[in-house]
């Protein structure tokens, strides 16, 4: 939130830098100024009040950020071109404020813009040398030399920018890693009362994790990392805390009430993760995670492709674990066959997630009855996994 802040000022803090500059020069002006300081006096004050009006109306289209760094680019190099021509002293090196320019929009950390006012800038400053020699009848050696040192800061302004980003970039990084560390170990906190709620043994997490990972990279182009496949799954075994102790011992079916209990799990990756950008992602696959794609599901009742497909990998991994572990309500387990059977009946997922978890087993070799898959719950019998899609 402060970045965002500093970024959508940066434009005003940019027109404040110009006016600095030019109220230091003026400063060293009237010190070695022999004659009468009055009318440079009256010159200054008339260009504190043009800073001014540009910071104003720069600070009035905060409002429209889409155009507020233009703006503000625009009239910081406005600015500096005026007082570079104007030159009240005739300083012979009162270009030195113009050529600073590129660095000041290497600031603003937006490529668009830095590109285009730094192509802006070359052109006006190479017009303005040429002011400069049927002006003022500055040599050309002289001219080239000042045109170097716009084509130096340019350069320098380049480094600037990229270093800015990458450091940008970083601290994005760090800040991202310490988010997503605050979120597991305040998730994992939940784990052993999980535990003991259900009598639903932690390796859950693990196996789901697992699983999911293998069947999302039959999608690369979703790009779901292992952190966001644990993530997904630690939300998905410590989101059984929404619903009451008793719904974990009842045997038989869920009355309509019990059942809207239930379904509020959906919300709960919403409820821990928020607005965290870094993980909107699977906050959006946990939230319809339970919905199918002949619009019976919920939270939403979402159809076809409207639900994403790490929603429905984790979906169908959910229902499949479920179904070859033990379950109070029915004696035994399935056999993979019988599991993509009746996942394929229900006709809940798309057939392309279907045929992923099916290339998933085949390939891995993955049985019903392989350590990867079942989970090792000594407590597993007599207990309801009402999670299951």
């Amino acid at each position: 939130m402060v970045e965002t802040q500093f970024k959508n000022r940066i434009g005003s803090i940019a027109i404040l830098i110009v006016g600095v500059l030019v109220s230091l020069e003026y400063a060293i002006g009237l010190i070695n100024l022999h004659a009468s300081p009055a009318p440079v006096m009256i010159s200054f004050l008339i260009s504190i009040i043009m800073v001014l009006a540009c910071y104003l109306l720069q600070k009035v289209t905060l409002q429209k950020r889409k155009y507020s760094l233009e703006l503000a680019a625009g009239l910081c190099l406005t600015l500096l071109l005026y007082f570079a021509i104007y030159n009240p002293f005739n300083h012979a090196a009162f270009w030195y404020g113009l050529i600073f320019y590129p660095i000041l929009i290497s600031l603003f950390e937006n490529k668009a813009i830095f590109i285009r006012w730094t192509t802006i800038f070359l052109v006006v400053f190479s017009c303005f040398l040429l002011y400069l020699k049927y002006i003022q009848n500055i040599s050309t050696l002289t001219l080239t030399n000042i045109f170097l040192f716009g084509i130096g800061t340019s350069l320098i302004s380049t480094l600037i920018f990229h270093t800015n980003i990458l450091f940008s970039e970083y601290r994005k990084n760090v800040s991202a890693k310490k988010k997503q560390q605050y979120v597991m170990n305040l998730l994992q906190t939940f784990i052993p009362t999980i535990e003991r709620k259900t009598q639903i043994n932690r390796n859950e997490i693990l196996v789901m994790s697992s699983l999911i990972k293998l069947v999302m990279d039959r999608f690369p182009e979703e790009e779901v990392t292992e952190t966001e496949a644990y993530l997904i799954s630690l939300l998905h075994f410590v989101s059984r805390i929404k619903c009451p102790d008793y719904i974990f011992e009842k045997d038989g079916r869920l009355t309509s009430f019990e059942y809207q209990l239930v379904q509020e799990h959906c919300m709960f990756g919403n409820e821990i993760i928020g607005e965290i950008e870094e993980f909107s992602k699977v906050e959006v696959a946990f939230t319809h995670h339970h919905e199918k794609i002949n619009g019976t599901g919920y939270p939403y009742g979402l159809k076809g492709d409207q639900i994403p497909v790490f929603s429905q990998t984790l979906g169908i991994v959910e229902s499949y674990l479920a179904m070859i572990n033990p379950r109070s309500y029915r004696e035994g387990t399935l056999s993979s066959k019988a599991v993509i059977a009746e996942i394929s009946r229900e006709n809940s997922y798309d057939d392309k997630v279907v045929e992923a978890l099916l290339s998933v087993l085949e390939t891995e070799g993955l049985k019903p009855d392989h350590d990867y898959l079942v989970v090792n719950n000594k407590h597993s019998e007599g207990q309801s996994d009402y999670f299951s899609a």
